[in-house]
């Protein structure tokens, strides 16, 4: 055989592999909170109604605070308190549980088959965590609502209620 006419091409693929999973990183989270972000939120709510015969339910909490913070402090103070907030957040929710970022201020927690009275326990231990952190701005109880769906009810028709409730 003859060699010569052979190239070889050897290349280390590790920063593109890299690059590829801190884009998939991007698409799933919200880059300030490190929660999962909207389009996440949609996509697993999506999924929980389609293949779960379990009720799921959704703790949806308006952060109330964050413009005022901003509007006195600077952006700078806001976006720490949404940082923080995210943080607690994050650690009042299970493996199996997943804490989101939907909107400005807006923020939600998935949690798989757990009926209402289990997803306002959680909303009792996030405020309880929001008060032994000494977080300054803590969501109202009226803010802060669980809303479950069985399986032929839609979690979005939930939290169409839970926005009329609160507004």
């Amino acid at each position: 055989m003859d060699w010569s006419r052979v190239q070889v091409a050897l290349g280390d693929i590790t920063a593109r592999k890299k690059a590829d999973a801190y884009l998939e990183y991007l698409g799933k989270h919200d880059v300030l909170t490190k929660l999962y972000n909207s389009a996440f939120y949609a996509d697993e709510m999506n999924r929980l109604e389609r293949r779960s015969l379990r009720p799921v339910s959704a703790i949806i909490i308006e952060f109330n605070g964050v413009k005022e913070a901003n509007d006195q402090l600077g952006n700078d103070a806001g976006d720490g308190l949404l940082r923080r907030f995210g943080e607690i957040l994050n650690g009042a929710v299970s493996v199996s549980n997943h804490a989101c970022r939907i909107g400005g201020d807006e923020f939600a927690v998935l949690v798989p088959g757990a009926d209402a009275k289990a997803a306002g326990s959680m909303v009792d231990t996030i405020m309880e965590l929001l008060k032994i952190n000494n977080f300054s701005f803590t969501p109202t109880r009226r803010s802060a609502c669980p809303t479950e769906s069985q399986p032929a009810k839609s979690v979005r028709r939930s939290r169409r209620s839970f926005g009329a409730r609160t507004h």
